[in-house]
């Protein structure tokens, strides 16, 4: 009877052993695979940084270029206002075209 018991209590302590060992074994594969969402996460936040910083050059570079476009178009706007008198100012008349007396 002894010995069946101590052979019993032997397989308890392997199958606490194998469990132990699947735990461990589980956690393990847990840790990696979350070291490995914590790798990924991060490529793809750094993926998404680049891609802001590349937006923010992009509202950039287009605002500098609508202020050129609005300057420019202010300062025509001006010289024309400052004209005043169009008498002077070629038509669209080409000498080709003039009436022969």
């Amino acid at each position: 009877v002894k010995a069946d018991e101590k052979e019993a209590a032997d397989e308890e302590g392997a199958v606490k052993a194998d469990d132990e060992e699947a735990s461990s074994k589980e956690k393990q594969e847990e840790s990696e695979s979350s070291s490995s969402s914590i790798k990924r996460l991060k490529s793809q936040l750094e993926y998404y940084k680049q891609l802001n910083e590349q937006e923010t050059k992009r509202r950039q570079q287009f605002v500098s270029s609508f202020v050129s476009f609005h300057t420019m178009y202010e300062s025509g706007l001006d010289f024309v206002a400052r004209m005043g008198d169009l008498r002077n100012v070629p038509d669209n008349v080409m000498p080709d075209e003039f009436p022969k007396l």
